[in-house]
């Protein structure tokens, strides 16, 4: 009696974990955000992530301006269609500047 409880224990667990994997499921981007100009501003783009996320901001190793220069907002969310503002202050060097976004989302990673 208590082998066939704990087969269907496991059978049950199975069953849970097997519906609720969603693995195959990436980061889609819905609108890539705008190239800046030198003066700085602002531009947006919109992805659905399949789970909770968090984004952050990286340079070029070889660069040496730093991250200071751009914002993202908000930063993080819940598994559901999100739009992020991406502010830039004014380039005031000669030297151009880019950044990538990194959206983490569970196990998936997508660089923008």
């Amino acid at each position: 009696m208590k082998l066939h409880s704990f087969f269907a224990s496991i059978g049950a667990s199975v069953l849970l974990v097997a519906g609720c994997s969603d693995l195959g499921q990436d980061i889609s981007i819905d609108s890539e955000p705008e190239i800046l100009p030198a003066s700085g501003g602002e531009t947006s783009m919109t992805f659905t992530p399949p789970f909770a996320w968090s984004v952050s901001i990286r340079t070029d190793e070889n660069s040496d301006n730093g991250t200071g220069w751009l914002t993202v907002s908000p930063t993080s969310g819940d598994a559901k269609q999100h739009t992020i503002t991406i502010s830039a202050t004014p380039n005031e060097n000669p030297e151009s500047r880019s950044a990538f976004i990194d959206i983490s989302s569970g196990d998936k990673f997508q660089t923008v």
